[in-house]
C-alpha cells in the first residue's frame, strides 16, 4: 500500500518536501515595537526594536554609557504594552535614579542626592526663562560647564521633542 502512495506521489509530480517549504500566504510580517528610552543613555528618546528584542536589546540602541545602571532583568522581552524603559545610573558602586529635568525636585530648587546644586539651579532658571528643557541635547547645554552630569537627569516623555 505505501509503494502504490509513493508512486502515485513520483508519477504526479507532487514535491516530497511539499509539508516543510514555507508557505508565503502563512508568513506574517515581524513586528518592531517603539519604546520611549529615557535617563542614564546616549541618545535618549524612542526606540523601535524589532519582536523577540530584550532590554538588552533597547539599550544597546538607545546608547548606554557607563554609567548605566543595567535592568535587574535584561533579558525581559519587549512587547506591544512596553511604552518605556527609565534608565537609572550607578556612581561610586551606589544605584540612583535619574531626576526629571523639568519636575519639581528642580523647579523647586530642592537637593537632588548625587547632583551639584548649581546644576539644578542653571536648569531651574532656564525653565523659569524659557520654559520646559526639550532633549538632552538643550540640557547639556543649559549645563554648560556641568554638562557632565547630564545622564543624571531625563526629559519625560510628554516633554521630549527631537532636534
Amino acid at each position: 500500500m505505501i509503494a502504490i502512495i509513493l508512486c502515485c506521489i513520483v508519477l504526479c509530480g507532487c514535491d516530497v518536501n511539499f509539508p516543510f517549504k514555507p508557505h508565503v500566504a502563512d508568513a506574517k510580517p515581524s513586528m518592531h515595537f517603539t519604546v520611549y528610552v529615557f535617563g542614564a543613555v546616549q541618545n535618549e528618546g524612542y526606540v523601535t526594536v524589532a519582536e523577540g528584542a530584550d532590554y538588552n536589546a533597547l539599550l544597546a540602541e538607545a546608547g548606554a554609557l557607563p554609567q548605566t545602571a543595567w535592568p535587574a532583568f535584561p533579558f525581559t522581552l519587549v512587547t506591544e504594552d512596553t511604552s518605556f524603559l527609565a534608565v537609572q545610573y550607578v556612581e561610586g558602586g551606589k544605584t540612583y535614579p535619574c531626576v526629571n529635568a523639568n519636575g519639581p525636585l528642580v523647579t523647586l530648587r530642592l537637593p537632588v542626592e548625587n547632583v551639584p546644586d548649581e546644576a539644578v539651579d542653571l536648569i531651574a532658571d532656564y525653565v523659569e526663562r524659557c520654559g520646559k528643557v526639550k532633549n538632552k541635547e538643550m540640557l547639556e547645554e543649559i549645563l554648560g560647564e556641568y554638562a557632565q552630569h547630564s545622564y543624571k537627569f531625563f526629559i519625560s516623555e510628554a516633554d521630549y521633542e527631537d532636534n
